[in-house]
This record gives structure tokens, C-alpha cells and sequence, in this order.
């Protein structure tokens, strides 16, 4: 009596996601700016904002599914241990099997037009309320998939940025920026510019080296993405974001030996860093797989 008593419990439990689910979008939207939920940056600094979209719906909708198909079997181990009858067997399957949820797919973009390209973006003056135009573009490196296929298992990221010539055509002060697609909104994200432009002082300083680097390795321009690495690497040579920075500017040079050596050496820095036990990132042993194919090894 008491695991069927626990049954009816998870199985109530179960209507209550439910209802939540049938309340949720078929796309949902998170937007960071500077990979965070704040920026605050100099009147000429770039800013990077990524979106990433997915069906949270569809992806509830499964998981009720697959829940709704563990407590089928757990009754048929019920009916067969005798804990439960047969009438109450086949209300609770009936039940259950009514209950199941549609995963419903829903596609975003053509090759003609990707669906990065129907990404609007809202800007508000966090003072006054007024909207600006916001002279965002798509920045290229990684690139998504022009058709975003949103089932299940659909999870796609794109990047866009503002150039630091761009940057300083948008009044200094602070502001809410939205991403919106498909008339759903995301996530509010905020932004300061500051008034003044970067002292050289700044300039030099290796966060900002990175953020620069970054940005234009998402802009897909190794030249600059190596110059800021090299810059970094000048005042710290043993700098893994320095390194990994350089590499990930020789891979889009298609430089592969050398991008492989400087991999190799942000994984040694790192384990003289952090110890022979420690874990380097992930994203190291990618790229140097990566590399290592395209060099046949």
C-alpha cells in the first residue's frame, strides 16, 4: 500500500510540471553581453553578446514523457507483485498514457536567410526610457547552422558584437538590452558606457587585451586576433589565454603546426600552474584534436 500511495504522489507531481510545460514558448531565448549579464565598458570598447536558443518546451514536454514511461513500468511491476488491482491498473495506464505530451518541433530560418539574421535587438536608456538603434552585427566565428531545427534536442549559439568604432556613435549612459526573435524576448542584459574613451594605460592591461583578441577572433580576423595575443604574450609569455589566443588566431590561418605548439604549451603552463593532477580546459584537448586531425596525425 505505502509504494502505491507513493506512486499516486509522483504521478500528481506530474500533473503539476505539466501544467507548467503547456505555459512555456517554443523558443526560448538567453542573451549575455561579454559573456555575463553586465558589461560595463570605455566609450571605444567592443562589446560581444551571444544568444543561445532552444525549445524549452519541447524539451519538458520529453522529459514528462520519459517520466510518464518509468511509472508505466513501475505499474506493471505493481499489478504483478499484486499491489494493485487490476481496475486501478488500467485507470492509472490510462491516465498516464493520456497524459503524454506532444514534442512538437519548431524550425527557425532558411539557408537564404539564417535565423541569426531575424535576431532583433531592443536598447533602452535605463534613464530616460528611450530606445536607440543598436549597430549590432553578426559576428561570424563560431558559426550556427542558417536552420535552426528547435526539437527536443535543439540547442544553437550565435554571436554578435558592436566594433569599437560603432561603439562610440552610442551615447555614453546606461542601458537594458533585449534580444527578440519570433515574438518571443529574452533575457534582459545590462550595459554603462562610460564617457571616456580607453587610456593607453588601460589599453594595456591583459583583460583588455584578451577582450579585444576575443572579439575579433568572433569577427573571424586572425591578424588581429594574433597582434592582441602577441601583446599579452609580450608582457606575460607564459600567459595561457595569451597562448591559447594566439592558436586560436593561427587555426583561422590555417597555421595548424604552430597552433598545435602553442596549444601544447597552455596545457604544460597549466599543469605548472595548477599541478599534474589538475584538469586543463576542456576546450584545449578540443583544439588540439581538432588540429591534430587536420594535420593527419
Amino acid at each position: 500500500m505505502k509504494k502505491f500511495l507513493t506512486y499516486r504522489v509522483l504521478f500528481s507531481a506530474l500533473l503539476i510540471i505539466s501544467s507548467r510545460v503547456l505555459a512555456q514558448q517554443p523558443v526560448t531565448l538567453t542573451l549575455r553581453i561579454n559573456y555575463g549579464a553586465t558589461a560595463k565598458v570605455f566609450h571605444d570598447e567592443p562589446i560581444i553578446l551571444t544568444v543561445a536558443i532552444s525549445n524549452q518546451a519541447a524539451q519538458e514536454n520529453q522529459q514528462w514523457n520519459k517520466a510518464a514511461d518509468r511509472r508505466l513500468k513501475q505499474l506493471d511491476v505493481l499489478l504483478n507483485d499484486k499491489k494493485i488491482n487490476q481496475e486501478d491498473y488500467n485507470k492509472q495506464k490510462e491516465k498516464l498514457i493520456a497524459g503524454k505530451k506532444p514534442v512538437l518541433t519548431h524550425t527557425l530560418g532558411t539557408e537564404a536567410i539564417p535565423w541569426l539574421q531575424l535576431v532583433k535587438w531592443k536598447l533602452g536608456n535605463a534613464g530616460t526610457g528611450v530606445e536607440t538603434i543598436l549597430p549590432v552585427r553578426p559576428l561570424v566565428n563560431p558559426s550556427s547552422d542558417a536552420v535552426a531545427v528547435l526539437d527536443e534536442n535543439g540547442y544553437y549559439m550565435a554571436y554578435f558584437g558592436i566594433s569599437p568604432d560603432d561603439m562610440t556613435k552610442i551615447s555614453a549612459a546606461r542601458y537594458s538590452l533585449t534580444a527578440m526573435l519570433d515574438k518571443e524576448s529574452s533575457n534582459v542584459v545590462n550595459l554603462e558606457i562610460k564617457n571616456e574613451t580607453m587610456p593607453v594605460s588601460v589599453s594595456e592591461n591583459e583583460e583588455i587585451l584578451l577582450k579585444m583578441g576575443q572579439y575579433y577572433w568572433h569577427l573571424n580576423d586572425p591578424v588581429k586576433t594574433i597582434y592582441y595575443a602577441d601583446r599579452i604574450l609580450k608582457k606575460s609569455p607564459y600567459s595561457l589565454d595569451g597562448l591559447s589566443l594566439k592558436a586560436d588566431g593561427q587555426v583561422l590561418q590555417q597555421s595548424y603546426l604552430p597552433a598545435l605548439e602553442n596549444y601544447n604549451k597552455a596545457v604544460k603552463e597549466y599543469y605548472k600552474l595548477n599541478g599534474a593532477g589538475s584538469e586543463p580546459p576542456e576546450y584545449l584537448f578540443s583544439m588540439i584534436a581538432f588540429v591534430k586531425k587536420e594535420l593527419g596525425q
